[in-house]
């Protein structure tokens, strides 16, 4: 039986409907408009019934709140529910509960905290992935919670999969069976790290943003992420760190570095096909452990890779990040004129060879399915709608994250919406030519400057 008529016997509710949330519509609507009159959106904001009106969906005008939350949804979830998550700080763990009680399937994008127990700005990746972990064992074999499963945190984690399988297959490798068969597989294909760049080059009418912080997806998201300090996963094939830097264990007993400086300054060289060299901020993100994870051995040959995020946001973006002033968050989505949204997982090897495994997705592309939104966040959606149909064929999972769950599935039914999908060879070696960059040499401290770029040392 296919997702879709596995779904036809559902209903949705929607919790929050800002970009993501009214691009999600669009895409739903396109694969089963059925399924319209059958979702309820649950908004803060009561502007947003209209977007509700327009698709036909139900609208709930309410704020989340750890007072009466639990009241307020069971009324409108039960066993034949399909829960996407789609808020900010509002805390996970206490939405995923309430699924559980009232037997809901549920998936989100990010993993949330209320803005009472925040912390901050200092390292909240790391601690909500451990909280994460507490709850796995208390839903065991409850009905299925997926986290993280946008784009990235999401789709990057089937890339890996699939650029380390297809990546093999070309040596005359496969993927074995039994325990920790990736982990097993990027070791012994002598993989160093991974880099999951992202470069988005959407371009919008700056006439129309004086005064405002612009991004192609959350600002108050991805301030928080680019206000922790920079850290991730640090593997145990580099070298020893030559920059200030503390060497620690971080979740799940990884090997884990962190700087005292903001992510916002960490600036890192990586690689993507448009672009070949380029740099990107070190932005803090759960995939970079939930990945090492998935891949590191703890036998007599303790194994694991580093795993990092390079991203490089848009022009305005990068402009908002460099004038405190900017005040008012904006998501870009109509003001949008050209330009894509690249994003992939770039393996490299200990003989210095090197493979990249993702999609480019042009504004153009994304509008053609929905004309109200962009390509950043059509990549997220696309990660939205494989999970939910993965989630249909495994009601009763339990908290899963995108590691643990089929790759091949979740691609099908997310291509169509990714625009081009592929991997390419390149090489990755240091100025000898004789060995991969270790990765400290790779990071400095400062201000990624919207022109700034590296010269190439790494060529398709």
């Amino acid at each position: 039986m296919t997702w879709k008529n596995l779904i036809a016997r559902k209903n949705i509710v929607m919790l929050g409907c800002g970009a993501v949330g009214e691009q999600m519509l669009q895409i739903l609507r396109l694969e089963i408009p059925d399924i319209i009159p059958r979702t309820t959106i649950v908004e803060a904001m009561p502007c947003k019934k209209k977007i509700a009106d327009a698709y036909g969906a139900k609208f709930l005008c309410y704020r989340c709140s750890e007072n009466d939350m639990e009241h307020v949804l069971s009324h409108l979830i039960n066993r034949d529910t399909v829960v996407v998550n789609v808020t900010v700080q509002v805390l996970t763990s206490a939405i995923i509960r309430i699924c559980q009680k009232m037997g809901a399937l549920y998936i989100d994008t990010s993993n949330e905290s209320w803005p009472s127990i925040s912390n901050g700005g200092e390292s909240i990746t790391a601690d909500r992935l451990q909280n994460m972990d507490a709850l796995a064992s208390e839903v065991n074999g409850g009905s299925t919670a997926l986290i993280c499963h946008g784009a990235n945190p999401g789709l990057v984690s089937h890339f890996v999969k699939e650029a380390l399988r297809v990546y093999a297959a070309s040596k005359g490798h496969s993927v074995p069976s039994g325990a920790k068969p990736w982990a097993k597989l990027a070791r012994d294909m002598g993989l160093v790290s991974i880099h999951l760049s992202e470069l988005d080059t959407q371009i919008a009418r700056r006439s129309s943003l004086d005064g405002k912080f612009a991004n192609t997806w959350s600002v108050s998201g991805f301030l928080e992420e680019a206000n922790e300090p920079a850290h991730f996963a640090w593997g145990t094939r580099e070298p020893p760190a030559s920059c200030d830097a503390a060497i620690r264990t971080g979740p799940k007993k990884l090997r884990m570095v962190q700087f005292q400086e903001r992510a916002r300054s960490a600036v890192i060289r990586s690689w993507i096909p448009s672009q070949g060299t380029y740099d990107a901020l070190a932005i803090p993100h759960p995939e970079v452990f939930t990945i090492a994870e998935l891949l590191s051995c703890h036998e007599e040959d303790v194994y694991q890779p580093t795993v990092l995020f390079a991203y490089r946001p848009s022009i305005h973006c990068l402009s908002s990040l460099n004038n405190p002033a900017a005040a008012t968050h904006h998501v870009l989505k109509s003001e949008l004129t050209d330009g894509w949204d690249e994003l992939g997982a770039l393996l490299i090897f200990q003989d210095g060879n090197a493979f990249w495994y993702g999609s480019r997705l042009r504004v153009a592309q994304s509008r053609a399915s929905t004309p109200q939104g962009n390509a950043t966040i059509q990549q997220v959606c696309a990660g939205i709608l494989g999970g939910i149909a993965w989630m249909l064929h495994f009601p009763r999972a339990g908290l899963m994250r995108a590691e643990d769950i089929d790759h091949d599935l979740v691609l099908e039914i997310a291509r169509p919406y990714l625009g081009s999908l592929r991997g390419i060879s390149c090489r990755w070696v240091d100025n000898t030519g004789s060995r991969p960059w270790p990765t400290a040499p790779l990071l400095r401290f400062g201000s990624l400057g919207e022109n700034s770029h590296w010269s190439a040392t790494a060529f398709a």
